[in-house]
């Protein structure tokens, strides 16, 4: 499943420079994500279409960024809201309508994919689409241990003990997994999950079943920076 992002910004150059960082941003991380620009509230109120995150200038004429955000909260409770301005006075109003975060004007590259992190981490869809008997089926990602490679195919295995056969190879599964920060590719033949990871050993992860999946020794430093990072870092970011 796409993510669908708005961005409204009456000025071009910051609507364009926000579109920019978005759409290197989503497809650094292998985000699937469309994003559509709107120069006014108004043309954003007035599209049929509705989005999982808005990114919403602040100083805008005729209607400003927080009484759209206001608008957009009462109509779409579940969006996420981060707001763009050139002054953080407005942070106290934002916790009304319950913004993820601030950009500030002029835009820094590590502050921005800090705050795309959190929105994306808050709003990704927390499921998996598998074909499985012809049919699309979307599978839970915290029901998902890991994932092997056997010749051609993947095999998911279940915290319930079940197992899906795949009919295509582990690369094009991470592909279209990778996105989702629970998982990690530790071994040429493996993709954990690490939500269900319960200890880093040298050679291994140890889940919470109680098996241990591989860590190729090239793989290790990245897998376990990726360990630490979803169990302390993007843990805080949530809270």
């Amino acid at each position: 499943m796409s993510l669908k992002a708005a961005i409204c910004d009456d000025g071009r150059a910051d609507r364009e420079t926000v579109e920019s960082m978005l759409r290197a941003f989503v497809s650094s991380e292998a985000i699937p994500c469309s994003v559509s620009c709107f120069d006014s509230a108004y043309r954003l109120l007035a599209s049929p279409e509705s989005f999982d995150l808005y990114l919403l200038d602040i100083m805008m004429p005729e209607m400003s960024g927080m009484e759209l955000a206001q608008r957009l909260r009462k109509d779409h409770p579940a969006c996420g809201i981060v707001f763009i301005t050139s002054s953080s006075e407005f942070a106290v109003q934002g916790y009304n309508v319950n913004a993820i975060g601030y950009l500030l004007k002029p835009l820094v590259e590590q502050q921005v994919s800090e705050t795309f992190r959190r929105a994306f981490d808050l709003y990704a869809p927390k499921t998996l689409a598998f074909t499985i008997n012809g049919s699309l089926v979307d599978i839970p990602i915290d029901t998902i241990l890991f994932m092997e490679s056997q010749l051609r195919h993947t095999i998911v295995y279940l915290k319930s003990g079940d197992t899906i056969v795949l009919h295509k190879k582990l690369e094009d599964v991470w592909s279209e997994a990778r996105c989702h920060k629970a998982f990690a590719r530790c071994h040429k033949s493996f993709v954990v999950n690490l939500d269900n990871a319960i200890q880093l050993e040298n050679h291994a992860f140890r889940l919470v079943n109680g098996a241990e999946i591989p860590i190729s020794r090239s793989a290790y430093p990245e897998s376990k920076a990726d360990y630490y990072r979803h169990k302390v870092i993007d843990r805080k970011s949530v809270v």
